[in-house]
């Protein structure tokens, strides 16, 4: 009999990029670790509904924003000033950027995240960078109720996600932006259901490793 004992490296990858005065990330992720999501069809979907423009630097997994772009992100407030061309050499300007897919899920986090709570008694969980920095049997022991959670049903709060596939949507402060229902249609088309969350810089990618355990 075999069980899964997850745990997250000491050696998080950053992903911060240079000082851009970028006030955060919109970032969107595939909820279930089970099947592979392929980059290419999402990108086509999304490039069909306009969401993505043309390619960043010629690469295959940055985008600048396409013409439908403020109809499927709905902004807060009156006015929101969304830099949406690039308007000098720094890196200013909203573009949208996959990442992944990785080979086991990845925690996406913040300088703003906060600790997570519990999903069946909220309480919140202080001590969880402790908790998923040691090898642990994919479960976390909730302190409130005494029940074994799982790392990925945790209440992050859109503070952070678990995925193996993310898009970030850059310029966007937390809360200041939603997506539209035809954006997430578009994304759970194959019926892999997608959250989102809101991140800021310096951002990590934290990665959860499983080790078959006896």
């Amino acid at each position: 009999m075999y069980s899964i004992s997850y745990h997250i490296t000491r050696h998080p990858i950053s992903l911060y990029l240079a000082a851009n005065m970028n006030p955060g990330y919109l970032a969107f992720y595939p909820v279930s670790h089970e099947a592979p999501i392929h980059i290419p069809d999402v990108i086509l979907r999304l490039t069909e509904l306009r969401l993505l423009g043309s390619a960043v630097n010629d690469s295959q997994k940055q985008f600048h924003t396409g013409s439908d772009f403020l109809q499927l992100i709905t902004f807060m407030g009156c006015s929101p000033a969304i830099p949406l061309e690039k308007s000098d050499t720094r890196n200013d300007h909203c573009t949208i950027k996959f990442w992944g897919p990785y080979g086991s899920p990845q925690i996406l986090c913040g300088s703003n995240t906060r600790p997570p709570r519990c999903p069946l008694c909220r309480h919140t969980l202080l001590t969880w960078k402790e908790e998923t920095g040691t090898p642990t049997n994919s479960t976390i022991d909730c302190p409130g109720c005494r029940r074994p959670i799982e790392t990925r049903t945790l209440n992050w709060r859109q503070l952070a996600g678990i995925s193996q596939l993310f898009m970030t949507i850059s310029q966007v402060f937390p809360g200041e932006a939603v997506p539209v229902d035809s954006l997430m249609r578009c994304l759970e088309v194959d019926g892999e259901k997608w959250d989102y969350c809101y991140i800021q810089d310096p951002i990590l990618l934290q990665p959860i490793t499983g080790d078959s355990v006896s």
